[in-house]
């Protein structure tokens, strides 16, 4: 999915919007940032690549049409900006590498409001799946003397 926006960096919130090509909305300072916690293959944040003034919403289709149906307009995003095709293929999935021109020049690529328009999609209901992630955190401190007599004798006799 496209958007069309010159200005994009890596502190960026998607802004979701079926009736329009998706933008970034810079972070307003003093806000902050974000902590991601990798489970599994990578984050749940959106993942997009930047390439001159477009936009491909690289991973998260599914989940940005899901959070628009329950109305929420921004989401965190990971942009990943690249200059050359070299740099496409290594954060790029091969059916965008082997076909930029598709994604980054056409004159009307695919757009995340497509997922919207009834003639073109297809619902599919599934069951719901829980999965469960444990995480734990371990510290442990241990105090351990250290024997400075062979450091205590070079110094005395230097």
């Amino acid at each position: 999915m496209i958007a069309d926006k010159s200005e994009v960096n890596s502190t960026s919130t998607l802004r979701l919007n079926a009736n329009y090509a998706a933008s970034t909305v810079p972070v307003p300072a003093g806000l902050g940032g974000g902590v991601g916690v990798m489970t599994g293959y990578g984050s749940n944040f959106l993942n997009a690549i930047r390439s001159d003034s477009r936009m491909l919403l690289h991973n998260g289709h599914h989940r940005a049409y899901a959070l628009i149906e329950a109305g929420i307009t921004h989401a965190p995003c990971i942009v990943q900006t690249v200059t050359r095709l070299d740099e496409l293929r290594l954060v790029a999935a091969r059916h965008v590498s082997e076909d930029p021109a598709f994604y980054f020049a056409a004159k009307r690529p695919p757009l995340l409001r497509d997922f919207f328009d009834p003639r073109i999609r297809k619902v599919h209901r599934v069951h719901g799946m829980a999965n469960i992630v444990e995480v734990t955190i371990e510290v442990k401190e241990q105090k351990k003397t250290r024997d400075f007599s062979a450091a205590t004798r070079i110094c005395q006799n230097g």
